[in-house]
């Protein structure tokens, strides 16, 4: 790591002089060493003289702000965890802040508690951090030497089969490429994990790629002889992506292969992956409910307003409010849950036609205000899979929330429609979800799926199509979207038929 070992040692950044020993002061309580700077560009020396596990900074501040600071340190010592206050509660800031890998974004005035779960949030991850370079390194050890092995057997009169042997039994993705980046040998645990291929380009096996890939330790290898390293996501043969560790070497100066050894660390980055979303979900789930409680206030407001007047019409239209907004929140409840919680599915036979009519009878109260139609067919009529109802269910309705959302935002066309339509088409469950509101821009269509994306501001998210997907690929199927900008969009599920 480039700073010492010392987790208690925190550089403290901020304009204000008074909020700067204010903060000082409650870390030092806490048992905490602090080095105080006055702004970005200060506090950017002294880290380069020498470097701080921990810095927490305001976000406003001449010269340098925050989010550059964060910038400029993480250039210097990614292993820096970096704590951002700000004064200003903006979305935003915050989703800006952790998208340049923030560990946390804290707003003024900063409580003592808030500060010290900040900081042993931030010393949680560098732990982990450690601990996945302690994991790396020792393996990289491992595999240098098995590399040194092979070469010792390599020498011996039964090189083949000891080899064979050596290679087959290691718990770790092995094979050898050509300089046309063909698989020319491979051991059992590359057959295990992308399927039984040689003779085959090595990207079109693992990256579905029409030419090598960018970044590609054997591109090197094959240039100087060098054993280098990177780290590849690559695709399974199940289509489940799997972040690895490559190492790549020549096998001797005379030949002309390059041996490829991968080990998989998914289940590690993923813990880290993991924090940062955490953040990010945070903030972003906090940002909605205080959204939706201002409505909730509004909506009963007009409640108690039309009880004291007697006005039925103006009460109608107060619990109308209220139950939109908490009908709102329950689904943001259980999108939070499902998104949290890892489960195994209850498969039971779905029978497609009267499942199409539950559908119908939840989402079509929703279109009765805006007076969007409602059209859904179902082809064949005896259409049977299986599948977990508690799980597809919500993820149906949050695609028809979705349309039902761009109908009413596209105020260029006189009716609107969406259609939901089951069949069967190439042996798969073939559902499809079409409506003519609004539509997604095309530079939006690639992210719509990831965490946090939402096309509705303050009103979405980030959960539901996240949600959405994750319970379609749960039930080994796939989601696809077709859309243009005023026209509308189609999204198609694929599941299997048994």
């Amino acid at each position: 790591m480039l700073f010492e070992e010392n987790y208690n040692k925190i550089l403290v950044v901020d304009d204000d002089s008074d909020n700067l020993s204010i903060l000082s002061e409650l870390l030092k309580v806490a048992g905490h060493e602090t080095v105080c700077a006055e702004n970005g560009k200060q506090a950017l020396e002294l880290f380069k003289i020498k470097p701080f596990p921990i810095v927490i900074t305001d976000m406003v501040m001449p010269v340098m702000n925050g989010i550059e600071l964060l910038r400029a340190i993480k250039q210097i010592s990614p292993q820096t965890e970096v704590i951002i206050i700000s004064g200003y509660e903006d979305l935003d800031l915050a989703v800006e802040s952790f998208r340049n890998q923030a560990a946390d974004f804290i707003k003024k005035p900063v409580s003592r508690n808030t500060l010290k779960i900040a900081v042993d949030r931030a010393k949680e991850k560098i732990f982990l951090k450690k601990g996945l370079l302690d994991y790396t390194e020792n393996l990289e050890r491992l595999i240098t030497s098995k590399n040194r092995q092979l070469e010792v057997l390599a020498n011996k009169d039964d090189e083949h089969s000891q080899l064979k042997t050596i290679l087959n039994n290691l718990p770790l993705v092995v094979f050898l490429i050509d300089s046309d980046f063909k698989v020319t040998a491979l051991n059992n645990m590359y057959k295990k994990v992308f399927g039984d291929h040689t003779n085959q380009h090595c990207y079109r096996i693992d990256r579905h790629y029409d030419s090598p890939c960018e970044g590609c330790p054997a591109l090197k290898v094959f240039e100087d002889h060098s054993i280098e390293k990177a780290e590849i996501d690559y695709c399974d043969k199940n289509g489940n992506n799997k972040s690895t560790l490559v190492w790549a070497s020549p096998v001797s100066h005379e030949s002309k292969e390059v041996m490829i050894i991968c080990a998989d660390v998914s289940m590690v980055k993923g813990i880290n992956d993991n924090l940062s979303s955490l953040g990010l979900m945070v903030g972003s789930v906090s940002h909605g409910i205080k959204g939706m409680l201002t409505g909730l206030d509004g909506g009963v407001y007009v409640l108690n307003s039309a009880l004291k007047k007697h006005d039925e019409e103006q009460a109608e239209k107060g619990l109308d409010m209220v139950k939109t907004v908490t009908a709102r929140m329950k689904n943001m409840v259980l999108d939070i849950l499902f998104y949290s919680k890892d489960r195994e599915l209850n498969k039971t036979e779905i029978y497609a036609e009267s499942y199409l009519k539950d559908i119908e009878k939840i989402i079509t109260p929703k279109l009765k205000l805006p007076g969007i139609l409602l059209k859904t067919v179902i082809s064949p009529g005896n259409i049977r899979f299986m599948g977990d109802t508690a799980v597809l269910t919500p993820a149906l309705i949050n695609i028809l929330d979705n349309a039902v959302d761009a109908c009413i935002a596209d105020g260029k066309k006189n009716t609107h429609e969406i259609s939901f339509c089951i069949g069967i088409k190439d042996n798969s469950v073939d559902i499809t979800i079409t409506d003519n509101g609004l539509g997604i821009d095309k530079k939006d269509i690639g992210t719509i799926f990831q965490l946090f994306q939402s096309g509705k501001g303050g009103k979405g998210t980030g959960l539901g199509l996240f949600i959405s997907e994750k319970a379609v690929r749960l039930h080994g199927g796939e989601i696809t979207v077709k859309s243009e900008k005023g026209y509308g969009s189609l999204f198609r599920i694929r599941l299997p038929l048994q």
